[in-house]
């Protein structure tokens, strides 16, 4: 992947023959597009996030514990949201508050 950092990005030949330009990587779980963004990787975290939501109301329907439900919260839904966190955690914030899904004076 070349990465521009605010200069228009020029063609260049694929390096190794065979190979192809993507715009975006995932290095250990983290998905980084050309330009250093963190866009797609949080768009693919709030989906997920909402998909693990969906199944804990499921498991909370039919009749799970709370203390295992939170559990399964802590071990699926919040590990992902903290897995590098440090490097979007604000735009994930910002997103979510205009998404709908965080109230805007939550921490």
């Amino acid at each position: 992947m070349i990465t521009c950092s605010g200069i228009p990005c020029f063609a260049h030949t694929n390096i190794l023959v065979g190979s192809q330009r993507v715009g975006c990587l995932r290095v250990l779980g983290v998905e980084v597009s050309s330009n250093l963004s963190m866009g797609t990787h949080l768009d693919g975290l709030i989906s997920n996030c909402a998909l693990s939501i969906h199944a804990l109301h499921m498991l909370r329907t039919h009749g799970l514990p709370p203390a295992q439900l939170q559990e399964v919260a802590r071990m699926t839904t919040i590990s992902s949201l903290l897995y590098a966190s440090p490097a979007w955690l604000e735009r994930l914030v910002e997103r979510l508050r205009r998404s709908g899904y965080l109230p805007e004076g939550a921490p």
